[in-house]
């Protein structure tokens, strides 16, 4: 039996993520909470692929490449995402299709139990245009010409080369005294002496999967 949906129902969105070969990944963190069911993005990058085709920070993901995955934790989801769309006969594993809620939409099919699925009539679908990389950084230089640098003027290169000249010999009297009369051992000891390194050790520094609270699970897809 067909699930009837009412008209003033929210709008599903189901993206269909594809990897551009000048962007790394498909741009958007995948959260888990420890006390929020669910799988949630987080923050989408600026003109990613992900944001072209839709998605939004806060969603909750629905489906997954057509299989819902209420019952799924961060680790299948993450898998599930990483594993590829099939069509054509072929596995792309530089796509993925997401149906998504915001949380307004979410909280309006939960409270009236209706489950969402990606073959609804009222879906709206969205899918990451094609672009190459030429394409790409054509567009990014497109408005920008070519730099050169400035001139710089006769005169100025003349007091340059008087001040590096002055400076290099200004002081060598009293650097040759100051070294006769220090003992050949102390120098040796100063340039056997090796720099000290200062390397800061942060045991609460947030790993790629848990967050310092500990409760958060996060992975950049």
């Amino acid at each position: 039996m067909a699930t009837e949906i009412p008209p003033d129902a929210p709008v599903p969105r189901l993206c269909h993520l594809r990897k551009w070969p000048d962007f790394n990944g498909f741009g958007f963190n995948l959260h888990a909470e420890k006390n929020r069911t669910g799988q949630y993005i987080g923050k989408v990058d600026d003109d990613s692929p992900a944001e072209a085709a839709g998605m939004r920070q806060g969603d909750r993901i629905i489906e997954v490449n057509g299989v819902n995955i209420a019952n799924e934790n961060h680790k299948q989801v993450v898998g599930r995402i990483r594993s590829g769309v099939e069509h054509d006969g072929q596995v792309h594993l530089d796509e993925v299709e997401l149906l998504v809620l915001d949380d307004e939409a979410d909280k309006w099919y939960k409270d009236r139990n209706i489950v969402v699925r990606s073959d609804l009539p009222h879906v709206r679908r969205y899918t990451t245009p094609e672009r190459t990389a030429t394409a790409a950084q054509s567009t990014e230089h497109k408005d920008s010409p070519p730099s050169t640098p400035e001139p710089v003027p006769a005169m100025a290169k003349k007091v340059l080369t008087e001040t590096r000249e002055n400076h290099e010999t200004k002081h060598t009297p009293e650097k040759e005294k100051l070294r006769e009369k220090t003992p050949e051992k102390t120098r040796e000891k100063v340039r056997e002496k090796p720099a000290e390194r200062k390397v800061r050790c942060d045991p609460l520094r947030p790993t790629r999967t848990q967050s310092a609270s500990g409760g958060l699970q996060s992975h950049r897809l």
